[in-house]
């Protein structure tokens, strides 16, 4: 009877400790897929991939810096520090506000578990009149008309650079000849006398 109620207890008891463990079995794995680790970090301002990088600001701009984090179900704690608060400081919610003129660094620590990563992004403020986009094209010079060289007038005298008469008297014109002559080789004019005689002369410099 007693060996009964020894064997009765002996079961209940081996009943009870797989229950109280097999309870705690399961927790415990419940508890592990909540806590998954995280396995890749990611940083983005707007559409575009800033971790690692350097982004431009402009000073007084606001831009909200984005993590996101793989799997995306995994519990985590983001954390973020500034470089230089001077030059930008950044929210508990990833707000960056650019303070002014300077080159500082952001941190971005994502905790899961016992387990962290943390990676960061390079901001560059510059001043408001300066562009945060790609350099613009340079622009070209206008070309300039090429000024041709007047030409200069003939020189109506070949010989002195003046100009000259040519005058003559003739009464049979045998004189006539020889002053056209004389006009055509020296570009003069000349004035006609008709006079008796057969004088002619030149005159330059006139």
């Amino acid at each position: 009877m007693k060996t009964k109620k020894y064997l009765a207890c002996l079961l209940m008891l081996a009943v009870a400790i797989s229950l109280t463990f097999g309870g705690n079995a399961t927790g415990i794995i419940a508890k592990s897929k909540k806590t998954a680790t995280v396995k890749s970090v990611s940083l983005k301002i707007g559409n575009k991939k800033v971790m690692k990088k350097t982004y431009r600001m402009k000073k007084g701009e606001k831009k909200k810096l984005k993590v996101t984090v793989t799997p995306k179900k995994a519990k985590k704690s983001i954390r973020y520090k500034s470089g230089n608060k001077k030059v930008i400081t950044v929210s508990k919610n990833g707000t960056i506000t650019a303070k002014s003129a300077g080159t500082a660094k952001i941190s971005v620590i994502v905790k899961s578990g016992k387990e962290k990563k943390t990676t960061w992004v390079k901001i560059k403020v510059i001043k408001s009149s300066e562009k945060t986009q790609e350099a613009q094209p340079t622009e070209q010079p206008a070309i300039q008309p090429t000024v041709q060289p007047t030409e200069r007038p003939a020189t109506p005298n070949l010989v002195s650079g003046k100009k000259s008469i040519v005058a003559y008297f003739s009464c049979t014109d045998n004189t006539k000849t020889v002053a056209e002559y004389i006009k055509e080789s020296t570009a003069s004019e000349y004035i006609s006398y008709s006079a008796i005689g057969t004088i002619y002369f030149c005159g330059f410099g006139l």
